[in-house]
């Protein structure tokens, strides 16, 4: 299953992530942010800015598609916050929320609003939604907010950039990513991969043998909440900060003033947790 989980084409945050893994967690996730927020208003001259974006139009959306062979669900957005809940034998996906644009007028925010498109698209095996904007956005601010209702038996890959991401009740594999934003998790059965940039990870998480959980953060706390029986190799290091558990027994404890390993029950699976600027917990339930 692990395997499996890490080979999947996963949102373009988590790949970076997982390329950096092998030099250490968290160091290089910087290059996320560098990577993912720096091409909004490039080949701009100034007269094509908005002086502000104060003023706003919006639109609500709403799709629904049927649940077929679909398997996996990805989120590709850009600014703005995505909720995810799954629910049992849900029949369908519903993906909703609303678009805005900000900017010096209600009447030029309204005049770019059809620029700010939402994209449901599925192929089949696996249901893509996807936020579409103008390249060079000229200051303006495009927000989408999701709210998406899956199936709980759904794997879960979900890019971002500003905005937070929160899923709730999801029984399969969950990659998550953004850049500016906090993250955070409930009631996840699956291998589970995390990250962000500024911003804290919360999650619940239960893995099976030989699982793998992997959360990290640059400025913000990492808190891990798994079952008490968990069999998994831990480690968990940060720069500038503390490391503590509770309601857990790690054995073979190796400790430092920046790290903490050690195994819990066999030691079947990989937790791997990483922040540079901020706290890290672990607790049993």
């Amino acid at each position: 299953m692990t395997n499996r989980f890490l080979r999947k084409s996963w949102s373009s945050t988590l790949q970076r992530v997982r390329r950096q893994a092998g030099a250490g967690l968290v160091p290089l996730i910087l290059g996320v942010a560098l990577g993912s927020v720096a091409c909004d208003d490039d080949g701009l001259s100034p007269g094509d800015q908005v002086d502000n974006t104060d003023s706003m139009a919006t639109a609500e959306f709403s799709f629904t598609v049927a649940v077929g062979s679909q398997t996996r669900v990805r989120v590709e957005a850009i600014n703005g916050d995505i909720t995810v809940t799954g629910v049992s034998q849900a029949g369908s996906f519903v993906v909703r929320g609303v678009r805005s644009v900000g900017s010096e007028s209600v009447q030029d925010a309204a005049a770019h609003l059809d620029e700010l498109q939402v994209e449901v698209i599925d192929m089949g095996d696996e249901l893509v939604v996807q936020t579409v904007q103008p390249e060079n956005t000229g200051g303006r601010n495009y927000v989408v907010n999701y709210e998406i209702t899956v199936p709980s038996d759904i794997e879960l890959d979900i890019g971002n950039v500003n905005g937070n991401i929160d899923v709730d009740d999801i029984s399969d594999d969950v990659a998550v990513g953004t850049v500016n934003g906090n993250v955070t998790l409930g009631q996840i059965e699956g291998n589970t991969a995390a990250a962000t940039v500024n911003g804290n990870v919360t999650a619940e998480v239960t893995i099976s043998s030989g699982g793998a959980i992997e959360m990290a953060t640059v400025n913000g706390n990492i808190s891990l909440s798994i079952p008490d029986d968990t069999s998994a190799e831990l480690l968990a290091q940060v720069t500038n900060g503390n490391i503590s558990t509770s309601g857990l027994v790690l054995q073979n404890q190796v400790v430092t003033g920046t790290s903490l390993r050690g195994t819990l029950g066999a030691g079947d699976g990989q937790i791997t947790l990483g922040t540079v600027n901020g706290n890290i917990t672990a607790t049993g339930f």
